[in-house]
């Protein structure tokens, strides 16, 4: 299932919904969607500092392809790209593949692995993305 929309769910907000900047600054501008299907959201957030892109739900067999080809194309974003994994609710193999490649030069920072998705990586012996 989708878990929502990661930090954003915590955070104080305003009664229009967005949220004070001084608490989370790339979650009170405007997210763009990149991808949507029924256990995943990718979205992204541009900033003068980086883009953040952010992973929301499940990535599986179903959708590691997907999200792959979307994380490509976000790299034509901002050179500063930062992927934030903290609402990722559960990854299989396909999607640790999926985001090892997409990693694996390293001009990426990636923030908030959840522990499942660490502990999978650690058994196969792969280091961790953040």
């Amino acid at each position: 299932m989708l878990s929502g929309d990661g930090p954003l769910e915590e955070l104080p907000t305003f009664a229009d919904g967005s949220v004070p900047e001084q608490l989370a600054p790339e979650r009170a501008r405007p997210e763009q969607l990149l991808y949507v299907d029924r256990i995943l959201r990718i979205t992204c957030t541009v900033t003068p500092a980086s883009s953040v892109i952010w992973l929301a739900g499940e990535i599986d067999a179903t959708n590691s392809r997907a999200m792959l080809s979307i994380l490509t194309q976000a790299r034509r974003i901002d050179e500063r790209l930062i992927l934030d994994l903290g609402a990722v609710t559960f990854a299989d193999i396909s999607a640790i593949k999926a985001l090892t490649a997409f990693t694996a030069d390293r001009t990426l920072h990636v923030r908030n692995t959840p522990r499942q998705m660490a502990r999978l990586m650690s058994q196969l012996n792969l280091p961790p993305f953040d």
